[in-house]
């Protein structure tokens, strides 16, 4: 009935000059209330993204990482993460008291005896986790039938022996639980996996519950494809990860080197760094309250405070140190002998058979320079650090599935709007308990990035003497997953610059992680199934 009555009304304009003006206005009125209308929606969208992003990071985190990491974890082909091998083993070496690896003379290929080490567990969880490359019902079929094996074998892996195995047992529990439920091995591999997803989904949901600042940091390292990858398999470097995260986000809400917080984060960070002493810096970050309350001149108890948490951060991989190399610890082996580098000071023909760690000591003693010359050489070649960045985003498999190129381009510009969120964005840090003076303030971001290059720096030191050979003039083995328990602990010590800017302009560089971690939801299954499964 409307209608027609718009159709007579329109039909007398055309003769009356008023009655087109009236309608006009009309017509125009009734399309203004409807962009004001879709104006209203699209506003309602935004609040609701701006709510999720801001509001609800954890639940966020829980919602795209559990499912994704869970998938990957029953998809991915056992063995076929970087290195999972070697930590199936010493996950499995737990389930016979062996806390510590140990060493053992073996043979190789040329009847060369060299010294080992390893632990002894059953050969069915290795034979497992040496699946084929492409995955078939055949292969399938094959790796579920494969047993038990009746007695343990000791195998070299010498990589994963001389790690605290702090972050192994959620995996060694979970492998003990599918055999006493006389499960197969393949099956017990699948349940380490999915061991490590629930508690890394835990912790990493903790670290962004209990941060007070550097959420979206904290975020993009969580759900980075690579962390996202290794959350969905039996290689401990998930939980380090998650674990730095934790520690990091706890020093944010710790108003003074005092608390239950506080010594957490100190037992958090004691057991990263023992685990990889490497990352001997992050110790520092344990003066980040007394720091950023600016109590340094004035408590003589929380400076004590902070040398206690620093000792808490640094006691036990001095001391896990000390016992591994004197009991566990090997030269790596090599297969093909070698003629040392031009940094080696002894005689150029001496022949090597290993990665003689106490020879490329010699050559920082030679020219202690060397300790700050070599990382910056390795690093600056473009390629490497390329490549190192590349890692750290993602390259998945055995460094052999790489992402598509604009997915690295699109994951560093959603860290770098991260970085800019929680520098620039955030609450001031006088708005979150703490008094913060303007020297002192100057100092904090200046810890941390201390923290994180002296870590990148330990991470090279160790690779040169422990993977390199011997006189090499460039650092071998830095691979880029080991940078990402250094970018979650960093988010503890950003600098704290306040922009006035609207909500919508924070959350323009708060939606980038959190777009790229649901693209990561789909992209990486479609990517893992493509390359294991489709010929």
């Amino acid at each position: 009935m409307s209608n027609i009555g718009f159709r007579t009304e329109e039909a007398e304009a055309v003769r009356s000059p008023q009655k087109l003006g009236a309608l006009t206005s009309h017509l125009a009125l009734t399309e203004v209330l409807r962009v004001r209308e879709f104006a209203v929606t699209r506003a309602q969208v935004f609040a609701a993204l701006l709510f999720v992003a801001i509001v609800l990071p954890t639940r966020l985190f829980v919602a795209i990482v559990l499912p994704t990491s869970l998938l990957l974890a029953l998809t991915v082909p056992p063995g076929q993460i970087a290195d999972e091998p070697s930590h199936i083993l010493r996950a499995a070496g737990l389930l016979r008291g062996q806390i510590l690896g140990k060493r053992e003379i073996l043979h190789d290929d040329q009847g060369r005896a060299f010294l080992s080490a390893g632990v002894i567990a059953n050969p069915g969880l290795i034979a497992v986790a040496s699946a084929n490359v492409k995955m078939s019902r055949s292969e399938l079929e094959r790796l579920k039938s494969i047993r038990w094996g009746k007695a343990g074998v000791f195998f070299n892996c010498p990589n994963t022996a001389v790690y605290m195995p702090a972050f192994y047992f959620p995996s060694a529990l979970a492998i003990a639980t599918a055999k006493s439920l006389d499960l197969t091995p393949h099956m017990a591999i699948l349940m380490a996996r999915v061991s490590n997803v629930l508690c890394y989904v835990a912790i990493g949901a903790l670290a962004l519950l209990f941060a007070k600042r550097g959420k979206a940091v904290l975020f993009a390292t969580l759900t980075i494809p690579m962390s996202v990858s290794l959350a969905g398999s039996c290689n401990q470097d998930c939980l380090l990860i998650a674990a730095a995260a934790l520690a990091s986000a706890l020093l944010t809400r710790s108003a003074a080197p005092s608390g239950v917080g506080y010594w957490i984060a100190g037992a958090l960070l004691g057991t990263v760094i023992a685990v990889k002493p490497p990352y001997i810096a992050l110790a520092a970050l344990m003066f980040v309250p007394i720091i950023a309350t600016a109590r340094f001149s004035r408590h003589r108890r929380d400076v004590r405070s902070s040398i206690g948490g620093v000792l808490l951060a640094t006691l036990p991989a001095i001391i896990w140190t000390a016992i591994s190399m004197r009991s566990v610890a090997v030269p790596l082996h090599v297969y093909e002998p070698y003629q040392p580098g031009p940094l080696w000071p002894g005689n150029p023909s001496t022949i090597f058979h290993s990665l003689d760690p106490s020879a490329q000591l010699q050559v920082y003693l030679h020219n202690p320079v060397r300790l700050f010359v070599l990382p910056l050489v390795s690093l600056g070649f473009w390629d490497r650090s390329f490549g190192n960045w590349q890692q750290m985003i993602a390259n998945l498999g055995w460094l052999n599935v790489p992402l598509p190129e604009g997915t690295y381009v699109s994951w560093t510009a959603a860290l770098a709007c991260a970085f800019v969120h929680d520098i620039f964005f955030e609450r001031p840090l006088s708005e979150t308990g703490r008094l913060l003076n303007d020297h002192l303030s100057q100092i904090r971001p200046m810890l941390g990035m201390f923290a994180v290059l002296g870590g990148v720096w330990g991470i090279l030191t160790m690779e040169y003497l422990t993977w390199t050979h011997v006189g090499s003039e460039l650092i071998e083995g830095l691979q880029g997953r080991y940078l990402l328990p250094l970018l979650a602990a960093w988010a503890s010590a950003l600098p704290s610059i306040q922009c006035k800017a609207s909500r919508r302009l924070k959350a323009m560089f708060a939606l980038p992680v959190y777009a790229m971690a649901f693209y990561g939801m789909i992209s990486l299954p479609i990517l893992i199934v493509s390359t294991y499964y489709l010929s």
